[in-house]
């Protein structure tokens, strides 16, 4: 059987703006699994003033065109998902607020997938002396939730305003934009303990700890894999305007670009590496980082409390005071390969040479038709796309060898047309 709650025109806003259901304070919706040969879907509908907004719990709806706002409270938030798999599609999540998880969105053992969503505007704020709010848009424990499409945008929590995952999360978030959001503590864009979730053709901008580390995104003892993304222009008051590593940490990026984020007292203005911590860069460009005040050192990358990052066909340009810092008090074991950096740096087959970086339209970071890092890539790997493609540039040459940079290397071709969902 199917139930239907709909209103009368999901595909206009100010009618869905007017359609609302008020909580008074209670939960709004809860879908839970008492009948559970009932599939559910729900559209055009405004849902506010409760508790929290939905609730589903073993149960699995379909909501479209959906406006989830200010909902607050102790327990309160926009959406709750518990053992469940709902879908959102088009839906705004907005303004809503909790002491604790996820002011937008919780998960907890669930796998909700949302498509064409916009989360903003949520706040999630410590919910005692011991527990911190985390997650301000998105927070998911033991859960796999999947975003496509979706905008996590001017969220605050003390922890993750954006978003954050632990407890072995492995959230997918596939041409998202993760911008503007805040968390005073750490990871102003993304707080990832424990957890591996994976971001494919991301931007993760503008977003800040005023007072804590990881500007764009934190890690601790977490392992995501970032492919194709953007992690620019995003600010820390110290140890990783960009990105931040520590305690056993080891993400995985391939084809990103760290551009023009900032740390305010110490290093790591693009990637900051600490604790044991073992990130593995391919094909990257780190650039226009830097680090500021007097203890500002490694504008590009810091490396500290023998960490062992591994970095092959990057370029690391560009960035101020310095591109690499190696703590020579507790140094691990930095290794750069077939890599460009700005006033070199020891390791096989690495280059100084002007990048020659070329802008078109509004991609940054290409390479110039003369750019010494064109075929200068390690060579035991090809490029996918190069000059044999039959709409290739004629004037413009590139064999198949790796080139060194963002758009080198065997996933160059996922740039191409954003094939980016597995």
């Amino acid at each position: 059987m199917n139930l239907e709650i709909r209103g009368s025109d999901p595909l206009a806003p100010e009618i869905v703006d007017a359609t609302v259901i008020d909580g008074a304070g209670a939960d709004v919706l809860r879908f839970a699994a008492t009948l559970p040969e009932v599939a559910t879907r729900m559209s055009g509908l405004t849902i506010t003033g409760g508790g929290t907004g939905i609730v589903c719990s073993d149960a699995s709806p379909t909501i479209d065109f959906c406006v989830i706002r200010d909902n607050s409270g102790d327990e309160g938030r926009g959406i709750y998902c518990q053992s469940c798999a709902p879908a959102f599609t088009s839906c705004t999540i907005r303004d809503n607020s909790v002491r604790g998880g996820g002011g937008g969105l919780h998960c907890y053992k669930a796998s909700p997938i949302l498509r064409g969503c916009t989360i903003s505007g949520n706040e999630a704020r410590d919910a005692s002396i011991w527990v911190s709010g985390q997650g301000g848009g998105l927070d998911c424990f033991d859960s796999s939730p999947l975003l496509l499409g979706c905008s996590i945008v001017r969220n605050i929590a003390d922890y993750g305003g954006g978003l954050s995952c632990s407890g072995g999360s492995s959230a997918i978030l596939a041409n998202c934009v993760i911008k503007e959001n805040s968390a005073p503590y750490g990871g102003g864009g993304a707080y990832c303990i424990e957890a591996s979730p994976e971001f494919i053709h991301c931007t993760i901008s503008g977003n800040k700890s005023n007072s804590g580390t990881g500007g764009g995104i934190r890690c601790f003892q977490a392992s995501p894999t970032l492919r194709r993304c953007t992690i620019c222009n995003n600010t820390a008051r110290s140890n990783g305007g960009g990105l931040e590593c520590t305690t056993g940490s080891s993400p995985e990026l391939t084809g990103c670009i760290i551009s023009h984020n900032e740390t305010r007292v110490d290093g790591g203005g693009g990637l900051y590496c600490g604790l044991r911590s073992s990130p593995t860069l391919a094909n990257c460009v780190i650039s226009a980082n830097r680090s500021t005040g007097s203890w500002g050192r490694g504008g590009g990358i810091v490396c500290t409390d023998y960490c062992s990052p591994k970095l092959t066909n990057c370029i690391i340009w560009n960035n101020n005071p310095t591109q690499v810092y190696d703590s020579p008090d507790s140094p691990g074991t930095l290794v750069l390969r077939y890599c460009d950096i700005e006033g070199d740096y020891p390791g096989q087959c690495n280059i100084d040479a002007d990048p020659i970086f070329h802008t078109r339209g509004r991609i940054d970071y290409l390479l110039g038709p003369y750019s010494p890092c064109i075929d200068a890539g390690d060579p035991a790997l090809n490029d996918a796309l190069s000059d044999w493609h039959p709409r290739w540039p004629e004037w413009y040459s590139d064999g198949p060898r790796s080139d060194i940079g963002a758009f080198g290397g065997p996933g160059n071709d996922g740039w191409i047309g954003q094939r980016t969902v597995p």
